[in-house]
C-alpha cells in the first residue's frame, strides 16, 4: 500500500498529473501564499473564506451583478491557493484535504445555486451538476484509497476531471459575464455529461477491484 511503485496504473497516472498540478499552482500563487503566511492565516480558514465568498455571490446576483461578479472571483480563486499554502507552511494532511474538498463543493454548490437564482441555469441542469459533480469526486476519492493510505481516516483526493470542469465552468461564467451568450445551458449539460460518465466510469473500477 505505501510501494508508490506498486499501485494501480490508472492511480498512479492521476497522482503523478496531480502533483505536477500543485506545483504549477504553488509557483503561480506563491506571492498571494508567502502573503498569507505572513499574516498567519490558516489553510482552513482561506476555504471556509470561499464558501463565504460564494454565499455573498448567491446573495448579491439579483441585486447588485457587479459587486456579486467581485464575491464570485474571490470564492473561485481562493480554491487555487489553499493547498499551496498548506505545503508551503508544511500543514499539508489528508484531514486538511478533505476540508479543502467539502469546501470546494459547497463552493461549486453555492455558484451553481447562484447561477438558477438568476436565471442564468436551467435549475434541472443545475441540479445535475451538483448531484454529479460530488458523486464523481466520491467514486474517486473511494478508488483512490484502495492505493493509498493515508496520515488521516482516508485521503480525500479526487483528481483531475472533476475540479477540471468546475474550473472551466467558472471561466464560462467569467466570460458570460461580459459577453453574454445564450449556450450556457448548452455547455452545463455538456458538463454534467461528462461528470456522469466519469462517475460512472469509476463505479464500474471500483466494483472490479
Amino acid at each position: 500500500m505505501n510501494d508508490f511503485d506498486n499501485v494501480h496504473k490508472g492511480t498512479k497516472t492521476m497522482w503523478k498529473t496531480y502533483l505536477k498540478i500543485s506545483a504549477v499552482r504553488s509557483v503561480i500563487f506563491r506571492p498571494v501564499v508567502l502573503l498569507l503566511a505572513r499574516l498567519d492565516i490558516s489553510p482552513d480558514l482561506v476555504s471556509y473564506i470561499g464558501v463565504i465568498s460564494m454565499a455573498l455571490f448567491v446573495g448579491f446576483i439579483k441585486f447588485n451583478p457587479g459587486l456579486a461578479f467581485v464575491f464570485f472571483v474571490i470564492g473561485a480563486a481562493i480554491d487555487w491557493v489553499d493547498g499551496p499554502l498548506a505545503r508551503y507552511i508544511k500543514k499539508s494532511s489528508d484531514q486538511g484535504k478533505f476540508v479543502d474538498m467539502t469546501c470546494d463543493s459547497l463552493v461549486f454548490s453555492l455558484f451553481v445555486a447562484g447561477l438558477v437564482f438568476a436565471g442564468v441555469l436551467d435549475g434541472f441542469i443545475g441540479l445535475l451538476l451538483v448531484y454529479f459533480q460530488v458523486m464523481s469526486k466520491i467514486m474517486r476519492v473511494i478508488f483512490n484509497g484502495l492505493d493509498f493510505e493515508s496520515n488521516w481516516h482516508f485521503k480525500a483526493v479526487a483528481g483531475f476531471v472533476p475540479n477540471f470542469i468546475v474550473a472551466l465552468l467558472f471561466v464560462a461564467f467569467a466570460v458570460f459575464h461580459f459577453y453574454p451568450f445564450p449556450y450556457f445551458d448548452y455547455l452545463a449539460t455538456v458538463f454534467a455529461a461528462w461528470l456522469v460518465l466519469d462517475m460512472a466510469l469509476f463505479y464500474v473500477r471500483i466494483l472490479k477491484r
